[in-house]
């Protein structure tokens, strides 16, 4: 039974010698506290305990592809732009406006 292992701060993959050869980037299933299990992918191993057990990474998930959104000087023109700034500074301008009239 694969379980997970905290060691050095790190939560790695407890792997027991009775289990069939590993390789990194194999998907396997990982057996929690409460019974359920849990698909993560191998990482590298880091370590081999005396008894023959095993200590693997998690590995990362690979990450998502990004869009270009395209084009966004129709939306957020120069007009645009200066009226938010304006807002985030009047808004800035208001909070030691409240303080101080909390304060009297």
């Amino acid at each position: 039974m694969i379980t997970f292992s905290k060691i050095d701060g790190e939560w790695m993959l407890r792997v027991p010698a009775s289990v069939v050869p590993f390789w990194s980037g194999q998907p396997v299933s990982v057996s929690l506290r409460n019974g359920a299990t849990k698909q993560v992918t191998l990482g590298e191993c880091r370590m081999t305990a005396s008894d023959n057990t095993t200590f693997w990474t998690v590995a990362r998930d690979a990450q998502r592809p990004t869009e270009v959104v395209g084009d966004l000087s129709r939306i957020v023109t120069p007009e645009v732009l200066g009226a938010l700034l304006g807002l985030a500074a009047l808004a800035l301008a208001a909070i030691p406006l409240r303080r101080w009239l909390a304060g009297r």
